[in-house]
């Protein structure tokens, strides 16, 4: 269905700029864009390299040769998937904007791809879309809250913990609202109005557990919370959406089909450096 000058609650599109009104708004939408490592890359696959064993290091005498070692190398490869989407506007509709309406389609097409990023980062969907944090099936450390709900921030710090003894330094915890809201009612004791959780007094609304920025994601799993770190929670970009526009597909309706497409991948080169909290019945 094309977008129209009788749209309702839409008084016009400009076509000249559509990057700058659909890639910042996506990283900036995106919690995986905010938590991850973002590489951009020229190629249709990247190959992140992995140390499954260190060199090592001996106490050695004085005038003694020095054993040699050598570090053991492996890859993970990264297949970009593409996400792409379609409108569909008038002619009348684009000679007819106002320079502030672009807004209305920049945003539209932000949000769902930033939506659709998410998804598939916190999920484990079917291909063609890539493989996120749903699809890691061993090594990630995982702290189990039975009973259905958290008492206390005690699994946040066994979270962390579990990440550094493996290397690693969690940046972000990422929680469904729902589950965010619960732990924002926590309060330090029984009797006490005063929540458990740090309020940064310079950003209203902003949280964070045991110093670490605590975010919100409708795209992660109801009673899972991640710990990430972006050393080792990649996002493999192959370039910025790419916007095209043509008028010659709709050419018999005087119609104008805008087209938007990112190519995207993520790698996780040490899940032993993540942390999930499940929350069990």
């Amino acid at each position: 269905m094309s977008i129209t000058t009788n749209t309702d609650d839409v008084s016009g599109l400009l076509p000249d700029d559509y990057g700058s009104l659909i890639v910042q708004p996506v990283t900036e939408a995106s919690i995986a864009f905010q938590v991850a490592d973002v590489i951009p890359t020229s190629l249709h696959r990247y190959v992140i390299p992995l140390v499954t064993e260190d060199a090592t290091a001996s106490w050695t005498a004085e005038g003694q040769e020095i054993a040699e070692s050598d570090p053991t190398f492996d890859k993970l490869v990264v297949e970009l998937a593409k996400l792409a989407g379609l409108t569909e506007t008038t002619t009348e509709m684009l000679e007819d904007s106002d320079p502030e309406a672009g807004d209305v389609i920049g945003a539209s097409i932000a949000r769902d791809i930033a939506k659709k990023v998410d998804q598939a980062f916190f999920g484990n969907l079917a291909a063609p879309a890539p493989k996120g944090l749903g699809s890691i099936t061993a090594d990630v450390n995982t702290v189990t809250v039975t009973g259905g709900i958290l008492t206390n921030l005690d699994p946040f710090a066994n979270a962390l913990s579990l990440s550094e003894q493996n290397g690693g330094s969690i940046q972000s915890f990422i929680a469904n609202p729902s589950d965010a809201l619960l732990i924002s009612t926590l309060k330090k004791q029984a009797d006490s109005i005063e929540p458990v959780l740090n309020m940064n007094v310079s950003r209203p609304g902003a949280q964070s557990v045991f110093g670490v920025p605590l975010l919100r994601s409708p795209a992660v799993p109801v009673g899972t919370i991640w710990g990430v770190d972006p050393t080792y929670a990649k996002v493999i970009l192959r370039k910025d959406v790419d916007i095209d526009t043509s008028e010659h597909a709709a050419f018999t309706r005087d119609a104008v089909l805008i087209r938007a497409v990112m190519r995207l991948g993520f790698g996780f080169p040490h899940p032993k450096a993540l942390s999930r909290i499940l929350i069990t019945a």
